[in-house]
């Protein structure tokens, strides 16, 4: 087996991970606009799928992970660099999704969005990891209440307007949200 000698033998993911710390070492230290673009072009999509797991909408998301890299930006004259880009981003988009969580529905949404991010750490999966874990998990709930979760998650309703839609009580729509949050926290706890 020959010896490691180079960047190349090291795995993808170590060498993508080197790239990005480097590029954030450099974008702390002097505001260099390379160095963000390599963040950026390189962990918006990443970030867009974790937003959109946490808000189930596509725009709030983009929105979202748009206004870190912006306040990102914006800040570059006075950022000093601390190790972890990867966590630092994970946390500022996590943190925005939450506010916007409590903005748009209220504490209940909000605790059960936290509850799943720090009872399972869900920043140690990949995206495509936690994507069909919870595709996996809404697969198997009855028809109805994938129904109204996703029109709660990912279509952005209100519990009354998901109730006008498919004649069912607000209360029914909370229970049934309930149960699909259940599920999903059963889901993580095999990891």
């Amino acid at each position: 087996i020959p010896a490691r000698t180079s960047d190349q033998s090291l795995p993808l993911m170590q060498r993508r991970c080197d790239v990005y710390e480097n590029a954030w070492k450099s974008f702390a230290g002097h505001g260099d606009k390379e160095s963000f673009d390599i963040l950026f072009e390189g962990m918006y999509a990443r970030y867009c799928r974790l937003a959109m797991l946490l808000l189930g909408n596509r725009e709030d998301a983009e929105d979202v992970v748009q206004e870190v890299f912006l306040n990102l930006w914006k800040s570059r004259e006075s950022f000093e660099y601390m190790p972890g880009v990867e966590s630092y981003l994970y946390r500022a988009v996590k943190n925005r999704c939450l506010n916007r969580i409590r903005d748009r529905k209220g504490t209940e949404d909000l605790s059960a969005a936290e509850g799943l991010e720090s009872r399972y750490g869900l920043e140690s999966l990949s995206e495509s990891e936690i994507r069909k874990v919870v595709d996996d998990a809404l697969g198997r709930l009855p028809e109805k209440c994938r129904t109204v979760f996703i029109l709660s998650r990912f279509a952005n309703k209100s519990n009354r307007a998901i109730a006008g839609e498919t004649s069912l009580s607000e209360k029914s729509v909370e229970a049934y949200i309930t149960r699909a949050l259940k599920s999903l926290r059963a889901a993580f706890d095999k990891f």
